[in-house]
C-alpha cells in the first residue's frame, strides 16, 4: 500500500479492541466470586473436572484447548515461594469434521 504496489491498504478492514476491558469479557473481581460461590455450592451437582475447568478458565484466562491438555504433571514447586505453578506446555484441539472426531496434540 505505501509502496504502491497495491490500492489499499487491507489493515484499515481489521476490528480493533476498544482497550475496555468488558468489551474484551474480562471478569470482573465480583462476577468471578459469584462463579466461584456457585461452583461451591453446587459440588455435587458438577463434575469435578468441569469444575476445575471453569475455574481455571475463570482465574486464569485458559483456553479450552490448554485445559484439555493440562495434567498432574504440569503442576510444579515454585522455588520462590510455597506455592505450586501450572505451566502450559501444549494444548489439544478438538475438531469434528466430515469424518468425525480427530484429537490433535
Amino acid at each position: 500500500y505505501r509502496l504502491g504496489l497495491i490500492l489499499h491498504n487491507p489493515a484499515d478492514k481489521l476490528l480493533t479492541s476498544s482497550g475496555n476491558e468488558k468489551d474484551r469479557g474480562v471478569l470482573t473481581k465480583e462476577e468471578l466470586g459469584r462463579i466461584v460461590r456457585y461452583l461451591n455450592d453446587h459440588k455435587n451437582d458438577i463434575f469435578p473436572s468441569y469444575r476445575l475447568g471453569i475455574l481455571l478458565a475463570a482465574s486464569t484466562g485458559m483456553r479450552l484447548s490448554e485445559i484439555r491438555a493440562v495434567n498432574t504433571a504440569d503442576f510444579v514447586e515454585c522455588e520462590v515461594n510455597e506455592y505450586e505453578k501450572l505451566l502450559i506446555r501444549h494444548s489439544i484441539r478438538i475438531s469434528i469434521g466430515s469424518e468425525g472426531y480427530q484429537g490433535q496434540i
